[in-house]
Parts: C-alpha cells; sequence; structure tokens
C-alpha cells in the first residue's frame, strides 16, 4: 500500500456522480446494481458492551425497517438520552467510517465477483488524524488529599502532566502520517494542491492497495493514514478497482456504505448476514428527509 499522486485515476467517478444527497452523488451511477450497508451500533449497559443492528432499536421504538431508514428517525433529536427499560443505551452509529472488519468481509465478495488486480483508496482529507487538527481529549478524576496539594496540583502538576501528553500525542500523530501523504494535504493560501483527487464538495488523498491487503483489518495502522497507539483514525471514502467494475463508498456525513457493482455482487453482500443491507438505486435520497416512512421524532 503506497500513497500516489494520479489522481486522474478518480476522473471517472467525478463524471459519474450526480444529485449531492442521493445514491448516485456518492457512488458512482451506471451500475447494474447498488447495496446499502448499515454501520453497526454499540449498546451500553453499565461496563457491558454489544453491537446492535439498526432493527433491534426500530423493533424498540416502534418504528419500520426499510432501504432508507436514517438512525437519526431511529433514535430522535437526542439521541445521546435513548434508554430502554432494560438498562441497554445504544449510540448512533459511526458516520463516514467502515469498520476495518466489515471491510474485510466486504472484500471477500469483491474478489469473488471481480477480477484480481490493483485498486485505489480514496481517504477524505478533513479528517484531523491526517490533516493535524485533531487534539486528544483528556479526562481527570477527583483528587484527593488536603487542600495544599489540590492546589499545586491544579496549578502546576495537572498542567504539566496535560502538556506533555498533548506534546506526545502530537508526536505520535505526526509519525503515523506518511510523508507523502502529509505532502499531498500540505495547503497554499488555504488551498488545496493538485495532488489531491477534487470531487463536488470533496477532496481525497490517493492510495494504491490490493484486496488482499485490505482483507487484513489491521492494515490502516501501517498505511500511514494517522493510526497510532489507541487510537483509530480515518478509513477510505472510496475504493475502486482499476476496471472501475465495482466501487465501495462511505460519503463522510452518512451512516452507511454503499456499494455500486454487479447484480451478483450486489446479491452476495445482500444475503450475507455479516451485514444489516438493502438493495437502493441510484435517484434514493439517503438525506435524513429521504426516509419517509418514519415520522421525525420530537
Amino acid at each position: 500500500m503506497q500513497w500516489t499522486g494520479e489522481v486522474a485515476r478518480g476522473d471517472w467517478i467525478r463524471d459519474r456522480l450526480a444529485g449531492w444527497g442521493n445514491v448516485g452523488g456518492v457512488v458512482p451511477r451506471g451500475f447494474e446494481a447498488y447495496a446499502r450497508i448499515l454501520h453497526p451500533i454499540t449498546a451500553y449497559r453499565g461496563e457491558e458492551t454489544v453491537p446492535w443492528r439498526w432493527a433491534e432499536v426500530a423493533a424498540r421504538t416502534g418504528r419500520t425497517m426499510h432501504p432508507l431508514v436514517q438512525s437519526q428517525r431511529l433514535f430522535g433529536s437526542e439521541p445521546a438520552d435513548l434508554e430502554f427499560p432494560d438498562g441497554w443505551s445504544p449510540s448512533l452509529p459511526e458516520e463516514g467510517r467502515l469498520e476495518p472488519e466489515l471491510l474485510a468481509q466486504l472484500t471477500g465478495h469483491l474478489r469473488t465477483h471481480g477480477r484480481e488486480q490493483a485498486i485505489t483508496l480514496g481517504v477524505w482529507c478533513g479528517w484531523g488524524e491526517i490533516n493535524g487538527s485533531s487534539t486528544p481529549m483528556l479526562f481527570w478524576g477527583p483528587i484527593d488529599g488536603p487542600p495544599w496539594w489540590r492546589r499545586w496540583y491544579f496549578r502546576v502538576f495537572r498542567p504539566l502532566i496535560n502538556h506533555q501528553m498533548r506534546r506526545r500525542h502530537h508526536a505520535e500523530k505526526m509519525a503515523s502520517i506518511a510523508p507523502d501523504i502529509a505532502r499531498a494535504l500540505h495547503r497554499t493560501d488555504g488551498y488545496a494542491g493538485p495532488l489531491l483527487l477534487h470531487l463536488p464538495a470533496r477532496e481525497y488523498v490517493l492510495l494504491t492497495a490490493t484486496l488482499d491487503e485490505l482483507a487484513d483489518p489491521t492494515w490502516p495502522r501501517s498505511a500511514g493514514i494517522g493510526w497510532h497507539g489507541s487510537f483509530s483514525g480515518p478509513m477510505p471514502a472510496l475504493i475502486w478497482p482499476d476496471d472501475h467494475a465495482w466501487c465501495v463508498a462511505t460519503e463522510i456525513d452518512f451512516d452507511s456504505t454503499l456499494v455500486g457493482g454487479s447484480r451478483s455482487l450486489v446479491d452476495a453482500i445482500l444475503t450475507d448476514d455479516t451485514f444489516e443491507a438493502f438493495e437502493v438505486h441510484p435517484d434514493d435520497d439517503l438525506t435524513w428527509d429521504g426516509d419517509t416512512i418514519n415520522p421525525p421524532v420530537s
């Protein structure tokens, strides 16, 4: 896996995108069929965590699952306050990234219903983990002891420790970004340079890879895209092969991933119990208002 400045690789995608907020505005139009993979939900109860499908939340809230279902219509306007009588509290599905484990499972279908060839990854350049804008969030518990110790701690020791930890995090983060990627992301006078793929309202840094690499869920930690230590980072927003036979797309503001390809590829995804997936079509609306079956929750 390595960076590439051959941004013309993505010209075909630009030519086939139309309809912002629609399926065909995220993944290129012209494929035989399309699948929408819903990103998993994590539910919490005390120290327990379990993965949930959207269907679990829908069943508990009396909502309806359908191809254009929107998580905002399942959780309501205050998703952090959603808690069920048995103590489980679900979190919203992640936006803008398909988990490495699910992507690894997906690669099996991409290989079976395509041919062995090089692929291109497009990583959205707005991720703070690769553009240097992210900072760690530190949590400090209560401090016991006499008043003089607490005063010294809050005035001297905690600010010093905080500064050292942030410096360490910044150094580790910068070391986790490949030099070629950092160079491609460099902006002059606030404008992105020619080493990024420019698509409508989005810019991407490109890498070349193979499906074998993506089949290993640990690949992001050696890809130079900002993963380091216990911190995860961005995932590809676009993946496509040299022959353009399929495309995987995860819009940064969507909590689902779209796959366009052959009829057999989409059928394989829809029948794989690993995924919670639906068939969709290029003109389908994936904005919150696209869910016309479940009314907004106040």
